[in-house]
């Protein structure tokens, strides 16, 4: 029998190690963990909770009515988890703000432009010299796409700051 692991860290300061026994990080929600189960049970590939022994198709490959249910219970609970932990956030917010706390970033924490585009100047040269995809570019700098549209937006403002220096009075 052949296996596959799935292992997803969304930083490089993440590790993989609590990824084996969460259910919860195959899928954005319930009906995303749900629909990724059943599509690799179509294709034959069973889906293994290691930490709950449970298993998506049993050994003659057939799907295990008894493990989709409770994948599926177990996918409902960790979303209505993660509902809970946002909420406790949002009261804490709020209670911090009628408590007239600073919630937000530090003041002076936010990089300006000039030092953003110098942290990424791989990506603003990939950017400059042209022919690569915002996804190339990202994969390229190990940075996120985000990232890069970014440094595009901050280099088009930057272009139009210079241009009207240039030429003063014209528009």
């Amino acid at each position: 029998m052949k296996a596959a692991l799935y292992l997803r860290v969304s930083t490089t300061k993440q590790n993989t190690d609590p990824q084996l026994s969460e259910l919860s990080r195959l899928g954005r929600d319930s009906m995303d963990v749900s629909n990724i189960i059943l599509e690799l049970g179509e294709l034959g590939v069973c889906t293994q909770v290691v930490n709950k022994n449970l298993r998506s198709l049993n050994r003659q490959r057939r799907k295990n009515s008894v493990t989709m249910m409770i994948l599926g219970i177990l996918a409902h609970l960790a979303e209505m988890e993660q509902e809970i932990i946002v909420e406790r956030i949002i009261l804490g917010q709020q209670e911090a703000q009628c408590q007239g706390k600073h919630i937000s970033r530090p003041e002076g924490s936010v990089k300006g432009v000039e030092q953003f585009l110098k942290e990424n100047r791989k990506v603003v040269e990939f950017l400059r010299h042209g022919g690569f995809s915002i996804r190339e570019i990202a994969t390229l700098c190990y940075v996120s796409a985000k990232t890069v549209m970014n440094a595009k937006h901050a280099i088009s403002a930057e272009s139009a700051v210079s241009a009207t220096a240039v030429r003063p009075g014209i528009g």
